[in-house]
This record gives structure tokens, C-alpha cells and sequence, in this order.
């Protein structure tokens, strides 16, 4: 089994097939990136990219409605959670409220989520108003960058049509020239 790594902005698409799925792949490829920001899924090999390349993150808020839907759909108390991300969110994309603002209501939510017994909302809650609270409104700075990833996303789906239309890869040179297929065609 290999995973296929996607590098999509607007003008450039990079597909890599690796054995590897943790933050080395991205680190060789992309090299030193001070000043540049990516948009994540918060995937854990991402905070070692963060760290090693200098690039900032910008967390993607497709995943993170889709994961606080999911938690409130198991827990009552995340209703609020997601509730309050959806308005969050929306407020952020009209671009008419400062960020400091939206940080402070991100604040809000962790304050009122200490209560909460659920260790799965309180997990996501440390994760996003804690480890990535200043990676969740970068698009709001700066409007060269997606709130979401999902040009990676719209990406990846190629390449998993032509997997199931296959049955994948019959060896790691017939994966190796998908990949560089993909990278030209994209």
C-alpha cells in the first residue's frame, strides 16, 4: 500500500506516491517555506511541516464543520460547538468582523466547553481553540488563501476515480507514473 500525497495552489499541482504517510513527504517536497501558509486537515504530520519548514498553517473549515458535526451528532453538549463554529465561520467569511473578534469568540467556546464531559468535544475543543487557534482565520488576512482545502480535496478525486476504475496500481512504477500523469494534467 502507498498513499498519494497532493501539492495543489493555483497555478501548480504536484502528486507524489509514497510508502509514507507521515510529515517527511512534505518536508522533501516542499523544502523551506517561510512566509508561505498551506491550508490542513490538522493531520498530525502537518505540525512537524509547521515546525521543520517554517510554514504557517490554515486549518481547513470544511473539516472542522464536518468533525464538530460529527461530535454533535454523538454528544449533546456539541451542538453548541458546532453551532457556534457554523456562526463563527459564517461571520468570518462575510469578512466584516475583525479577527481578534472571532478569536474571542473562539475563546467563548472553549471557556464553556471546560464544562463539558464528553473527552471527545473536549479533544477537538484543546485542538481547535488551543494547538490551532491561530491557524483558523489566516484566509481572513489574507484572501490569497482558501478558508478550505478543498482544491486538494477536488484534486485527489481523479486520481481515486481512476483507482476504482482500475483497482489501483499494479506496481509502485504503474502508481509512480499515475502520479506524474496527474501532476501534468492538472
Amino acid at each position: 500500500n502507498y498513499w498519494l500525497w497532493d501539492f495543489i495552489n493555483k497555478e501548480v499541482a504536484l502528486y507524489i506516491v509514497d510508502k509514507k504517510r507521515g510529515s517527511e513527504v512534505p518536508i522533501e517536497t516542499l523544502g523551506k517555506q517561510e512566509g508561505k501558509i498551506g491550508v490542513t486537515d490538522r493531520f498530525s504530520a502537518y505540525n512537524i511541516l509547521v515546525e521543520e519548514t517554517g510554514i504557517s498553517q490554515q486549518i481547513c473549515w470544511a473539516n472542522l464543520l464536518r468533525n464538530s458535526n460529527d461530535l454533535a451528532e454523538n454528544y449533546p453538549e456539541a451542538k453548541y460547538v458546532h453551532k457556534r463554529m457554523k456562526y463563527i465561520y459564517a461571520k468570518a467569511k462575510e469578512g466584516k468582523i475583525e479577527k481578534e473578534k472571532l478569536l474571542h469568540w473562539i475563546d467563548l467556546i472553549r471557556q464553556r466547553g471546560r464544562s463539558f464531559k464528553s473527552m471527545n468535544t473536549k479533544k477537538f475543543l484543546r485542538s481547535i481553540c488551543v494547538n490551532h487557534r491561530e491557524d483558523l482565520f489566516r484566509f481572513v488576512d489574507n484572501p490569497e488563501v482558501d478558508s478550505t482545502n478543498n482544491r486538494a480535496e477536488r484534486g485527489l478525486r481523479h486520481a481515486v476515480v481512476i483507482r476504482k476504475i482500475s483497482n489501483g496500481s499494479r506496481s509502485k512504477d504503474g502508481a509512480e507514473t499515475t502520479a506524474n500523469l496527474l501532476s501534468v494534467l492538472q
